[in-house]
């Protein structure tokens, strides 16, 4: 049995395990760590379990690996890449800016006066061949049958797939219906992740999102960000934009077409802990 040092952070309610590979006295299956700590009432639960590593492609030294609350790998998070920054700042002295080395590429980290941690996840891909989504021409709007009923929902990829679903009211949306038969539908062979957003104002926007491997969860910072992206090219919001999810405020800035999307907003350390595994 091997003692594996942890952290329980979260973003907006977005919540994770961080862990340190190159703190661990030995080898360590991940997939089966992340599903034993996964449980909320048995161990420590989290919707992301991610692993800090030591990785050259990032000036840093740095980089992580992301694991879902089932043992599933994602190639990007954008909550998660804050908590890691998070991390490194106060716990390894890192001062931003600072580069990170993600499964998706390389991440910015910038830091607010007020402490606020923003990470820059890259240029959108809009291609159905690069979310993936299978059967479709590129189009500001997809439409496809789930759960008995036509959805029409726009898509893209932030290193992870996500579709952005309008709805009237976030408050009644049909998200673990719709969501859960969205992500497993056979057009998306990687699975999606599922926003429902409703817009406020030309600055403003709630959402609830569906993460393939983790359910619904209180935030999700890529999904923040493909909701403001798809608003942005629908013409329904300004570039710059706060979305309220169930579990607190992210900022999502999108400067041109062209441009990376930057997400920011707060991060909060619960506790260290210590287990054998």
């Amino acid at each position: 049995m091997a003692e594996i040092k942890f952290a329980k952070l979260h973003g907006a309610g977005n919540d994770f395990v961080l862990i340190e590979e190159f703190s661990l006295s030995g080898a360590v299956n991940y997939l089966d760590l992340a599903q034993s700590l996964a449980n909320r009432r048995t161990a420590v639960g989290f919707d992301q379990m991610m692993v800090v590593t030591k990785n050259s492609a990032a000036a840093s030294g740095y980089g992580y690996l992301i694991f879902n609350s089932d043992g599933s790998r994602a190639q990007q998070c954008g909550n998660g890449a804050r908590a890691v920054a998070w991390w490194l700042i106060h716990r390894h002295g890192l001062s931003a800016p600072f580069e990170l080395a993600s499964p998706a590429g390389i991440v910015k980290v910038s830091q607010t006066a007020s402490g606020q941690i923003g990470v820059s996840l890259g240029k959108p891909e809009f291609l159905p061949g690069k979310i993936p989504m299978l059967g479709a021409s590129a189009a500001l709007r997809y439409q496809t049958k789930v759960a008995d009923q036509i959805v029409e929902f726009s898509a893209l990829s932030l290193g992870n797939p996500h579709a952005t679903i309008l709805v009237p009211s976030v408050a009644d949306a049909e998200v673990e219906r719709t969501g859960a038969a969205l992500q497993c539908h056979s057009d998306f062979p990687e699975r999606i992740n599922v926003g429902f957003c409703q817009v406020v104002s030309k600055t403003y926007a709630k959402l609830r999102v569906y993460e393939r491997g983790a359910g619904e969860t209180l935030a999700c910072g890529s999904g923040a960000c493909a909701a403001a992206i798809n608003l942005i090219r629908l013409g329904l919001t300004e570039r710059s934009i706060t979305l309220a999810l169930p579990g607190g405020e992210l900022d999502v800035s999108w400067p041109s077409d062209d441009a990376n999307v930057v997400l920011s907003g707060p991060v909060v350390h619960v506790f260290d802990g210590r287990l054998t595994h």
